[in-house]
């Protein structure tokens, strides 16, 4: 169902509606009617990001950021010999998930450092993965934000993703780092 509401402000609703059924074409029957009830969320536009892919062929590596500063850094060579792949996917702008935004998840970022052989970077949008990489590699993955951007997350109960949004895989390329 759509329902347009121009001017509602982002935050969580719950939506209410009747729906009747026709199960006979005779005009004495009654339709059964059936109260829907369901929790919404309204997004402000203007909290949609771009997470913007990059690829670095001096280290065979590839990294993502949300961060106007950091592309704008990657942008214009302070870190050298990394350039835009043209890929992106759709986020939320960092600080968007909370209690008025429950379907929201903030995405957090760890820096591997390259003295364990890593020199990458861990991003996860649950919060049990955020929590156990301190304590299962402490000082070997340093946490560079609890909140680099925010996503919704897939259901709990069937892996699916939210209706309007689209699956973004975490891929492991079997290199040591």
């Amino acid at each position: 169902i759509e329902v347009d509401a121009p001017g509602l402000p982002a935050g969580m609703y719950s939506l209410r509606f009747t729906r009747s059924y026709l199960f006979a074409s005779a005009p004495d029957c009654v339709y059964p009617t059936v109260l829907h009830q369901s929790m919404v969320s309204v997004l402000d536009p203007a909290s949609l990001v771009s997470v913007v892919e990059y690829f670095s062929s001096l280290r065979n590596h590839y990294f993502q950021t949300a961060n106007p500063a950091e592309m704008d850094a990657l942008d214009t060579g302070v870190f050298p010999g990394w350039m835009r792949t043209g890929q992106r996917f759709g986020a939320y702008r960092t600080g968007t998930a909370g209690s008025s935004q429950p379907l929201l998840s903030p995405v957090c970022r760890y820096y591997g450092r390259p003295e364990y052989g890593l020199d990458t970077h861990f991003f996860s949008a649950f919060l049990f993965e955020c929590q156990v990489v301190p304590i299962n590699w402490p000082n070997v993955w340093i946490e560079e934000s609890t909140d680099a951007f925010a996503t919704p997350i897939p259901f709990s109960y069937d892996g699916s993703c939210p209706p309007g949004t689209l699956p973004v895989y975490r891929l492991f390329n079997g290199k040591a780092d």
